[in-house]
């Protein structure tokens, strides 16, 4: 039992399937469009979690850097924030970030060169 008078009954169902032959295919299809690049995003954030961080050792300027790449450079520790070209050095370019701080040469020696002599 129906609380629309038969004529505005007839409307509404007319409706539901002018809105549901018109909208369902091209929703249905772009759903269909986003789960497939959820999907491949989630297969990319797994690669790169895997992957981890990948330590480059000592900056060399003759040497490009992928992004994410970490190396040591005037005593401290640098993370490549994009890929890097050759002679983009540390702490004087964008693409690199200082990641740790290091003490450089500050540190005191805990004994006395005179007292290893013989």
């Amino acid at each position: 039992m129906s609380l629309l008078p038969p004529r505005d009954e007839a409307m509404a169902t007319a409706l539901g399937e002018f809105f549901v032959r018109e909208f369902e295919k091209p929703l249905l299809r772009r759903i269909e469009q986003l789960e497939q690049s959820n999907t491949q995003l989630k297969q990319r954030i797994i690669e790169l979690e895997a992957k981890g961080v990948e330590y480059a050792g000592t900056y060399q300027r003759a040497v490009s850097y992928r992004r994410g790449s970490i190396v040591t450079f005037g005593g401290h520790m640098h993370c490549a924030v994009r890929d890097t070209q050759p002679g983009e050095q540390p702490l004087q370019h964008p693409s690199w970030q200082l990641c740790l701080k290091g003490y450089g040469d500050k540190r005191t020696p805990t004994a006395a060169r005179s007292e290893f002599r013989s």
